[in-house]
């Protein structure tokens, strides 16, 4: 078995994944999460290809590479597909099989790339092409550090929200591997169809949970404006922009709209400030992005 730490946890896994950080070989035995291979119960199998269900007690997951399935907050079983590509396995393991087990414990994972300074972490979530990368890379090259690429852990102790780092690895496009002068021969390329890389990112990256003081959400405008409007989220709206930001959030059904959700993202909603950063179409709007993002930073 490979000894991993994820979400500054152990995790145990029979097959090797390239993107968490290496343990010492000796896990918390009372506090590890274990990815085996096994079988799903036949009863969650059905005719159709890609489905889902997600519930605070059991979850499955059935797409074209394989079988998820989560019986209990400790364990993620995986089941390939006969004459599948089985390339993706890992990450389909670390992505929705982690955000299946952490819904079970009543912990979110938010979809989001995060970064941090000295007074704590801000997590910039969105939908897909609202401009989260490119506004990571200017943070990071602006002072900030690395906590998150894709996924962060978020859990509440004493009071306050948490940000757990996941994997010290930057998904990066194709031309801004070129604008940085990186050699895409040293790099890990994972994504034919977005044409992306996997950068190693591991200057600053933290082994310790980090408080939030912010979720930025950038969204597209849905008009014809031509500036770029910022806005603290306020009230139970803020209840709908964590939903959203959600990592299984397009995995949830109508069932998983139910108090136990709600609940979970109302006690976010109280701890975190959110602001909306709404981007107009058809315009280069990213350095007055950057501009806005970096005060709302520099007022926390």
């Amino acid at each position: 078995m490979y000894h991993y730490r994820i979400y500054c946890m152990d995790i145990v896994s029979d097959i090797e994944l390239y993107q968490p950080v290496k343990g010492d070989g000796h896990p918390d035995p009372d506090n590890t999460i274990t990815i085996k291979e096994g079988k799903m119960p036949d009863e969650f199998k059905f005719d159709k290809e890609c489905y889902s269900y997600i519930d605070e007690k059991e979850s499955y997951l059935s797409n074209y590479c394989c079988y998820l399935y989560i019986p209990d907050e400790k364990t993620i079983i995986y089941e390939k597909k006969e004459g599948r590509d089985h390339t993706n396995l890992g990450n389909y393991v670390l992505g929705w099989g982690m955000a299946m087990l952490f819904f079970e414990r009543n912990t979110p994972i938010i979809h989001c790339s995060a970064v941090y300074n000295d007074k704590g972490a801000f997590l910039l979530s969105g939908s897909s092409g609202s401009g989260k990368s490119t506004l990571t890379t200017s943070l990071l090259d602006n002072g900030l550090k690395f906590l998150a690429d894709d996924t962060s852990m978020v859990a509440v102790k004493d009071g306050k929200a948490y940000a757990h780092p996941c994997y010290p690895f930057r998904k990066l496009c194709r031309d801004v591997v070129e604008e940085k002068e990186l050699n895409p021969d040293d790099l890990i390329y994972i994504d034919e169809d977005k044409d992306k890389f996997a950068v190693p990112w591991t200057e600053f990256f933290p082994d310790h949970p980090v408080p939030i003081k912010a979720l930025i959400y950038m969204e597209h405008a849905k008009d014809d404006d031509p500036e770029v409007r910022v806005r603290e989220v306020t009230g139970l709206e803020k209840v709908n922009y964590l939903y959203i930001s959600l990592f299984i959030e397009r995995l949830l059904k109508q069932h998983n709209r139910n108090k136990y959700t709600f609940q979970m993202c109302l006690d976010l909603a109280g701890l975190i400030p959110i602001y909306s950063v709404i981007r107009p179409q058809n315009v280069d709007s990213r350095a007055e992005i950057y501009e806005k993002v970096k005060s709302i930073i520099d007022s926390i």
